[in-house]
């Protein structure tokens, strides 16, 4: 009787390390899949942050072009031959140009991103903040050392990539048009109005680049190999768990049970 206890009590054992190693197997499969996803994710957020770069350094060349060598050599051409009131935003302000530009680009790409020189009392309402880019403006002015803030937002129930960026400061030969209405030209006050981005001053951070990469294109996909993996891995268990326990039973345990009961028969 006492040895069939013992017997009983060796095979209970041996069954609870057959799960005990299927279990650390599976543990470790679980945190392998976790650890992919995570680090999947975080590429896809890399990446997403590489292009908001790209068309943030694109941009900004362009409004390098315009500040260095459009209106400085049309000034030069038109002075003396226009009205101090003469104002054409076409090659006047590189803003404005930017975002004719980027509208181009996405009736020809099609593609899914956000990008916006935003500004508190814009001049034109497309450039107005919202209350997020509202906030960063402001801790823009308070704080030199700030220059950018990333984050993943869930926006409309997507998750997007949000990247701001500190925007131009106000410069003296720009408060011609962004002072008093009375300063600016009389074309830019007859096509913008007399209330909206006036009252600046010589180096006020004025704007902020917004831009937004979607990531719910790339966390589908994502989500799409982890279950893949998750399946496989799945399979893959059930099989090398069965295998282990099968003979693990059959070349271990039943051999070591044999060995056991035999020196106790010895023994007596």
């Amino acid at each position: 009787s006492t040895n069939k206890i013992q017997v009983k009590s060796k095979s209970k054992a041996s069954t609870w390390l057959l799960i005990l190693i299927c279990m650390i197997i599976a543990i470790s499969g679980v945190c392998s899949i976790l650890a992919i996803n995570w680090r999947m994710k975080t590429h896809a957020r890399e990446m997403a942050r590489e292009k908001s770069m790209i068309l943030l350094d694109q941009n900004l060349a362009i409004h390098t072009y315009f500040s260095h060598q459009l209106k400085p050599v049309l000034f030069k051409i038109f002075e003396g031959n226009v009205e101090d009131k003469y104002f054409e935003p076409i090659w006047m302000s590189s803003t404005y140009a930017v975002r004719e530009i980027d509208k181009y680009y996405h009736s020809i790409s099609k593609r899914d991103y956000y990008y916006k020189e935003s500004a508190i009392n814009a001049r034109s309402p497309e450039n107005e903040a919202d209350a997020f880019e509202r906030v960063f403006i402001e801790k823009l002015n308070k704080s030199s050392d700030l220059k950018e803030r990333s984050e993943v937002r869930i926006i409309n129930e997507i998750p997007v990539f949000v990247i701001l960026r500190r925007g131009e400061a106000m410069e003296q030969s720009c408060l011609r048009c962004h002072s008093t209405p009375e300063a600016a030209p009389a074309d830019l006050v007859a096509h913008y109005g007399p209330d909206r981005s006036f009252q600046r001053s010589a180096g006020e951070v004025v704007s902020a680049i917004s831009i937004r990469i979607p990531l719910d294109a790339a966390y589908a996909n994502i989500n799409q190999l982890v279950f893949q993996l998750s399946a496989f891995f799945g399979i893959t268990l059930l099989i090398v768990s069965g295998f282990i326990i099968y003979f693990g039973k059959r070349w271990v345990f039943d051999p070591l049970s044999f060995v056991r009961k035999k020196a106790i028969e010895v023994s007596k």
